[in-house]
């Protein structure tokens, strides 16, 4: 039933039983005054009155001024409150707000086993990823492209600057020595030569030819060429084949003094620092940024539409092995629920002053004829028996005195 209904029928009932006793006590003085038991019917009627009038007005004092007059100590809830809110801000906190009432209760919570099996139905993992999918598109869609490009950039800068370029290019040559990776590297260089000699004698043979004097007869630098190219290749399959060859030695020690002069801050150095200059300037790191940026929005807003979406299938995944997780692992459970309730119970009693200012700023700020109705609707219908059982007590009440009082006499 409505508030307000429920309300207005109690109250109905209330004065009606007023008026009850207004129709017996004026009966008892017209119509059965001859009668002996009138006195007393009247006396109930009487005091029965009385108490339905003194409850009425107690009742009505609360809410607001009876019959509209300004009653010194009445509509005593729109005058008092800011003390009523104080006093139920406070009454608040200090018995629900507490830590011996509110420890109980969260260690009762097994959140993190509720949560995982919650998760555990594919219905909710379903409704979890539409969620998480809507964000992600929101995101992706209010980003400014500029502000993470910028980010990307400053950070990449910032990055690049802090690496010790100079020591890593050396700590890599050395690494690739005492590996000896470099071999592997020259003998494939080696046999790139020889099949290129191999396959390129008459460019071999073009290239005596120009050099050659004119008065030299063709079939001579012919003859050249080809024990060039056959030298060539003679001495590129040595290389090949001899891992202890004199070039291999050559270009291993010319590598260390590479290293070297890189460590100590020679001229490789500054060969290094301007490639990184021209390669990682600062207008390079943003193009690149910019380019990197708009292939990962793209890659991200194409896979997400999807309807088999990588990004999607993985989160799924992802958190159908958390529900298992917090579903069969112990230990996790114990830790997450303790970390939960200590957090929790940490907030709120941080917090619970706060909640009993906004409890009683809260109610400071309604409209004092709004609050009245607020209240009376909550508790007005049981106020209402107050009456009634006034009248009823009331009544009673002078009864015993009209009865005690002829028995005196």
């Amino acid at each position: 039933m409505d508030k307000t209904a429920e309300l207005r029928r109690y109250k109905w009932i209330a004065t009606s039983l007023f008026f009850l006793m207004v129709v017996i006590y004026i009966a008892c003085e017209t119509l059965l005054s001859r009668y002996n038991f009138a006195g007393y019917l009247k006396a109930f009627a009487e005091a029965g009155m009385v108490g339905a009038l003194a409850d009425w007005f107690a009742v009505t004092a609360l809410f607001r001024h009876p019959l509209g007059l300004p009653i010194p100590h009445t509509n005593l809830i729109a005058g008092s409150k800011q003390k009523i809110g104080n006093n139920l801000g406070q009454f608040v906190t200090d018995n629900f707000l507490t830590e011996a009432t509110l420890q109980p209760r969260l260690q009762k919570l097994a959140i993190a086993e509720k949560v995982g099996q919650w998760l555990l139905q594919e219905n909710n993992r379903l409704r979890v990823l539409k969620e998480i999918t809507a964000i992600i598109k929101n995101i992706m869609a209010s980003i400014k492209d500029a502000d993470i490009e910028k980010i990307i950039s400053e950070q990449a800068s910032a990055l690049i600057n802090k690496i010790p370029l100079n020591k890593v290019a050396s700590d890599a040559i050395a690494k690739i020595i005492d590996e000896n990776v470099q071999q592997d590297w020259i003998t494939t260089l080696a046999g790139y030569l020889k099949d290129f000699l191999s396959e390129n004698r008459l460019l071999v043979q073009k290239k005596v030819r120009e050099e050659s004097h004119f008065l030299i007869p063709g079939f001579v630098d012919d003859i050249i060429a080809e024990k060039i190219t056959n030298g060539g290749i003679r001495y590129m399959n040595e290389i090949v084949s001899n891992l202890n060859h004199p070039a291999r030695t050559q270009i291993t020690g010319k590598l260390k003094d590479i290293a070297a002069d890189i460590k100590n801050g020679g001229k490789w150095t500054e060969r290094l620092d301007s490639l990184k200059n021209n390669l990682l300037s600062p207008d390079q790191v943003s193009q690149y940024s910019t380019m990197l940026w708009q292939y990962l929005k793209k890659q991200i807003q194409d896979d997400i539409s999807k309807p088999e979406s990588g990004i999607q299938n993985y989160l799924n995944i992802l958190l159908k092995d958390i529900a298992i997780s917090l579903t069969t692992d112990t230990q996790r459970q114990q830790s997450i629920n303790s970390f939960i309730q200590e957090q929790a119970l940490s907030l709120i009693l941080k917090y619970k002053t706060a909640a009993a200012e906004l409890i009683s700023q809260t109610i400071a700020n309604w409209p004092a004829d709004e609050l009245s109705t607020k209240l009376e609707l909550e508790v007005g219908k049981d106020l209402q028996f107050i009456r009634i059982n006034g009248t009823l007590v009331g009544g009673l009440v002078g009864l015993i005195i009209y009865c005690l009082t002829q028995w005196l006499q």
